[in-house]
C-alpha cells in the first residue's frame, strides 16, 4: 500500500534529524514525506535539505515553507501538498517503532477502515513523568478516540468532513477533527499492538502549562452551556465536601477513601500520587475555565 508521511516543524533543528531517521526506518517506507515548517528561524530547514538530498533515491522528501503557521495550518498545508490518498500524521519528538506504520496499514486494510491509530506509550525516568503516565496514559481511554501524532487517515475523510481547524488559540486541533469524525460516522479503528513513544511532560509546570492549554482548547470547543453546569457542578460538590468533613470529619474521610478506592480500580490509574495528579487536573481545569472564560465567547468558538 501507498502512503505519505506529513508533520510539522518549528525550530526543531535539536530534533529534526532523530526524527527523520526514525522515519527511513519504517518497514514499509513512505512514498513521500511532506514536511510544513513553521517560520523555523533556526537550522531546521537546512538540516531537512540536507537529508532530502542524501536520501533521495529512497523517499522524496518535500518542504513547504510559507511563513508563520499553526500547527493545525501546517498540518493541512502538508496534507494537502501531498499527492497520496493515505496520510500518516505524526510529530516531531516521537519515537516510532519500525514497523508502526507498517501495522496501522495492515491494519486499515483488514478492517477496511478510513483511520487507524495506535496508542501512546509514554517515555521519561523522573518519579513526575511516572506519575503522569499512570494517571493519564491508560489504554482503554486512549483506544477511545485518535491523535495527530501517530495515525492514518485517508485523504477522502478530510474530502468529507474538511481539513483541521485552523484558529485554535494554543491547541485542540485534532480533537475536534476526530470528535467530528467519530460524529460523522468515519470508521475509526484502534489498532492492538500498535504503539509509539512520546516523552511525557517532565516536571508540573510543564503538565500545567498543558492542562491550561487543553481547558482552553474546550472552551472554544464546547457548547458554553454545557461547560458552565459541569463546572457549577464540580464547584458545589467540592464546597459540600469541604463541610461534610468540617462538620463529620471521620465519616466523610472514610467516604472519600471508599470512593478513591473504587474510582482507583475502575479507573485503572495506578497508586496514590498518580490518583492526587489526576485530582489536581480536575481542579486545575476549574480554575483555568473560569480564569479563561473570556474564551468561551463566540469569536472564540469553532466554526465550520
Amino acid at each position: 500500500m501507498r502512503y505519505a508521511i506529513v508533520t510539522t516543524t518549528y525550530n526543531d533543528e535539536a530534533g529534526i534529524g532523530n526524527y527523520l531517521e526514525n522515519i527511513m526506518m519504517q518497514t514499509m517506507l513512505p512514498v513521500e514525506l511532506v514536511i510544513a515548517d513553521g517560520g523555523s528561524k533556526d537550522n531546521t530547514c537546512k538540516i531537512i535539505n540536507k537529508y532530502s538530498e542524501e536520501f533521495a533515491d529512497k523517499i522524496q522528501i518535500k518542504l513547504c515553507v510559507a511563513g508563520r503557521l499553526n500547527i493545525a495550518e501546517g498540518f493541512n498545508l502538508a496534507i494537502k501538498s501531498s499527492s497520496e490518498e493515505i496520510i500518516g500524521i505524526t510529530g516531531i519528538g516521537n519515537h516510532y517503532p519500525k514497523d508502526y506504520f507498517e501495522k496501522l496499514l495492515v491494519g486499515m486494510l483488514k478492517n477496511n477502515c478510513e483511520v487507524s491509530y495506535g496508542i501512546i506509550r509514554g517515555e521519561g525516568l523522573n518519579n513526575f513523568q511516572k506519575v503522569y503516565r499512570q494517571a493519564f496514559l491508560i489504554r482503554d481511554n486512549q483506544c477511545k478516540i485518535p491523535c495527530n501524532r501517530g495515525v492514518l487517515i485517508k485523504k477522502s475523510v478530510f474530502q468529507k468532513i474538511g481539513y483541521f481547524y485552523e484558529n485554535f488559540t494554543y491547541a485542540g486541533e485534532d480533537a475536534e477533527f476526530f470528535e467530528l469524525a467519530q460524529r460523522s460516522g468515519i470508521s475509526m479503528m484502534c489498532i492492538d499492538k500498535a504503539e509509539f513513544v512520546w516523552e511525557t511532560p517532565g516536571n508540573y509546570t510543564e503538565y500545567a502549562k498543558q492542562t491550561k492549554n487543553y481547558t482552553i482548547a474546550k472552551l472554544q470547543m464546547k457548547e458554553t452551556k454545557k461547560i458552565v453546569f459541569n463546572t457549577i457542578t464540580k464547584i458545589f460538590l467540592i464546597i459540600l465536601g469541604i463541610l461534610s468533613i468540617c462538620i463529620n470529619p471521620f465519616i466523610s474521610l472514610l467516604l472519600l477513601f471508599l470512593c478513591g478506592c473504587v474510582f482507583l480500580y475502575h479507573s485503572k490509574i495506578k497508586g496514590i500520587y498518580s490518583l492526587m495528579l489526576y485530582i489536581n487536573y480536575k481542579v486545575l481545569t476549574i480554575i483555568y475555565t473560569i480564569r479563561y472564560a473570556e474564551y468561551l465567547k463566540k469569536k472564540y468558538k469553532v466554526t465550520r
